[in-house]
């Protein structure tokens, strides 16, 4: 009995022994680090930021620890099983965050991608289900292209570039048109090198043509209509997944994808917000209501390709061992060998006369402080203006009474006496007044502004 016991004891601590090895020796991806923090830092440079700021690097300080936080109070529940190891991924990290704009609905994992991730952080849980935006992987076509072509159930030509995707198209057509609401899959073939089959509904290869059609397109007597044919996908909608479960529902070609750059923009967001809430945070502001956007996070893509992760990446299980598992590179587009991992604190923020000599300014002479003036009142500062040519502050515009011009004349021994204005004047005397007020002020406001 106690030398079972002893075997059980021993290989118990072999298996943690092996357990420990291969925790230590799984690789670092750093696919996912990399481009949030060239994300980061192309979305501070373009908010006006200087890439010389020092807070540069205490802002991906401050993110690849809330990160190694989120994966640390994740626990058991955000492990992944893969190759053999069990530790956190980057989806962890993302299901501990919980990125804002992964909590109210699904994010398709990759470009084109199938699959739709649902983030719960309250159950650590994960919902799968097929993603909305399946494509029609037939490539588009210019005038003159020779294409493949057939005949729709109206009698109508349609033509287009992939054989399978126009025969399909042409096959549900026919189906439909037959009142058949949910057909069969048909076996589609190539019958020769002109002739392709699916079911019995057939295309062939000849025709020149006469429109232009995008990707995903055919065209049907020469206007191009999108394909319709249902596709066929093998993703199954899951809800209340473990993250385990849901990396390993994942297809294999659904790793290979490149990672949705909505993923690494809303994991950025995430991190940088939470990063700027910390104690002691030296980073740069995160700005809510301009976060990182999906094109953002795509432009650094098209610039750096072979940088930009794949959703095994995502996946992945990173190293616990490893302090820069979760680390947000200073340098992302370096060589693995090269690059600078952010830690704390800033190497660069360095006190630029730290080794310069002191300099002996002598006996300190004890000179007092300066006595200002006092500050004049209001009264003072007005009064030169207003006591400006004191003779004229007491004058006073003469006044009299004025009569109104009359006009007589006599002509054939008539005198005629011409007066009935100012019986007008009078009568209408304070509109007068009133209109002449106006126009005086008006003109004298035109001569002050044009001196």
């Amino acid at each position: 009995m106690i030398a079972r016991a002893f075997a059980l004891l021993a290989a118990l601590v072999l298996t943690l022994h092996a357990t420990s090895a291969s925790a230590q020796a799984l690789p670092v991806s750093r696919g996912v680090n990399r481009a949030v923090s060239g994300v980061t830092q192309q979305s501070m440079r373009s908010r006006g930021f200087a890439a010389n700021d020092p807070r540069f690097y205490d802002t991906l300080s401050g993110m690849s620890g809330v990160a190694g936080s989120a994966v640390g109070s994740a626990a058991g529940a955000g492990v992944v099983v893969m190759l053999g190891a069990t530790a956190p991924a980057w989806a962890t990290a993302m299901l501990a965050t919980a990125a804002a704009a992964a909590v109210g609905y699904g994010v398709t994992l990759a470009i084109d991608g199938l699959v739709n991730w649902l983030f719960h952080k309250d159950t650590m849980k994960v919902d799968q289900y097929q993603a909305a935006n399946l494509s029609y992987s037939a490539d588009g076509f210019g005038v003159g292209d020779i294409v493949w072509s057939g005949w729709d159930p109206a009698g109508r030509q349609v033509y287009g570039s992939d054989p399978n995707a126009l025969a399909q198209e042409l096959y549900y057509a026919a189906k439909r048109a037959q009142g058949i609401a949910q057909p069969s899959k048909p076996n589609c073939f190539s019958a020769n090198s002109i002739t392709y089959y699916c079911g019995n509904t057939s295309v062939s290869y000849g025709l020149r043509a006469e429109v232009s059609c995008g990707r995903g397109m055919f065209a049907v007597a020469n206007v191009c209509t999108s394909y319709s044919y249902p596709l066929e996908s093998t993703v199954q909608n899951v809800p209340g997944q473990t993250l385990q479960q849901a990396v390993a529902a994942l297809p294999e070609s659904e790793l290979a994808k490149p990672l949705n750059p909505q993923i690494v923009a809303d994991l950025a967001n995430q991190l940088w917000q939470q990063a700027a809430t910390q104690p002691g945070y030296q980073g740069l502001p995160y700005q809510q209501a301009n976060p990182i956007t999906a094109s953002e996070a795509q432009t650094w893509m098209d610039q750096n390709p072979s940088y930009w992760p794949t959703v095994r990446d995502f996946v992945q299980p990173q190293p616990t061992t490893d302090p820069t598992s979760y680390s947000l590179p200073f340098n992302p587009t370096a060589p693995e060998s090269q690059l600078q991992q952010t830690t704390n604190p800033n190497p660069n923020a360095v006190n630029p006369a730290a080794e310069q000599p002191q300099v002996n300014l002598g006996d300190d002479p004890a000179i007092p402080q300066p006595e200002l003036e006092p500050t004049p009142t209001a009264q003072q500062i007005m009064a030169p203006v207003l006591n400006l040519l004191p003779s004229l502050r007491n004058f006073m515009m003469p006044t009299g009474a004025g009569t109104c011009p009359v006009a007589s004349f006599s002509v054939w021994n008539h005198s005629f006496q011409i007066d009935a204005h100012c019986t007008i004047v009078g009568q209408n005397q304070q509109i007068i007044q009133a209109f002449m007020f106006v126009a005086w002020s008006v003109l004298a406001l035109l001569v002050l502004l044009r001196a």
